[in-house]
């Protein structure tokens, strides 16, 4: 007979914290937003607009190894973005993942960066991270982009990000887009990843709500979670609203965090720890 396929789970989030979760040296949003996570038992973060270093007097290790240790993560990444200092902070907890080598991207097609890390992920083998932030107002550059999904498809995925235009099938208003973000009901980034055997893990759970556009009307799932892996199970998916109250000064973003549990297939042909 043959072996009876189990499941190893992966609790992956990812959130485009506005201006890092600070308003100039006040942390309170990035504060609440860490708790947030860190009652979630998360194995992997990635925090997108980590602006935490300043031009001249870089200081944003002290905010990763701050963060990483309110989340209870080892392992922590901080990959600088080519513009407007979105950079992505990425955790671990090591004791299921296992780094093999860091593997970011910035050059093109990458308007801010690629990060990349392989790890390995006890009873399944190899499982290679992946966090976005497509380009904010160029639909050429985001088709580009999504069409690298072809390449890192190669090996099993987990990507996440902020990807800056609708996704592939859901229903938006787009009378509540005006002239200036037409651009951002551009579909076709969506249908090149999902061309390139790409899951769709929010639609696949059946949770398509908004991570954009509660205070202006312009809501669609900005920010998404895909994988690749064969006979993985999505078994369950968030979106943290970042709304604490009517006032939208207190607004912890402009973008809800998600937050995707995977049960990958335990391989039968890899040792457990």
């Amino acid at each position: 007979m043959p072996p009876t396929t189990t499941h190893c789970e992966l609790r992956l989030a990812y959130w485009n914290l506005h201006e890092g979760g600070l308003d100039g040296e006040n942390d309170e949003r990035l504060q609440q937003a860490v708790q947030i996570l860190g009652a979630e038992d998360l194995d992997v973060v990635c925090l997108g607009e980590a602006r935490w270093s300043e031009r001249g007097n870089p200081t944003g290790n002290r905010r990763l190894h701050q963060v990483a240790r309110e989340l209870g993560m080892t392992g922590r990444y901080l990959v600088p973005s080519k513009y407007y200092r979105c950079d992505m902070a990425i955790f671990l907890k090591e004791d299921k993942l296992q780094l093999v080598e860091e593997r970011h991207e910035h050059g093109m097609p990458w308007f801010h960066a690629l990060a990349r890390l392989e790890t390995v992920v006890d009873g399944f083998g190899r499982l290679d991270l992946v966090f976005n932030h497509f380009a904010p107002s160029m639909p050429t550059i985001r088709a580009l982009e999504a069409e690298a999904f072809k390449l890192l498809g190669k090996v099993p995925v987990i990507a996440a990000g902020d990807y800056n235009a609708v996704a592939e099938h859901d229903d938006v208003d787009p009378e509540a887009f005006k002239a200036d973000k037409e651009h951002k009901l551009d579909r076709r980034p969506a249908h090149i990843i999902a061309e390139a055997g790409f899951i769709d893990a929010g639609a696949e759970y059946g949770n398509l709500s908004s991570t954009v556009g509660w205070r202006n009307g312009r809501r669609f799932r900005c920010d998404r979670v895909y994988h690749n892996i064969k006979n993985a199970q999505i078994t369950g998916f968030t979106v943290i609203s970042p709304e604490v109250s009517e006032d939208p000064s207190l607004d912890l973003s402009d973008h809800g965090g998600v937050i995707a549990r995977l049960a990958l297939p335990t391989r039968p042909d890899t040792p457990t720890a």
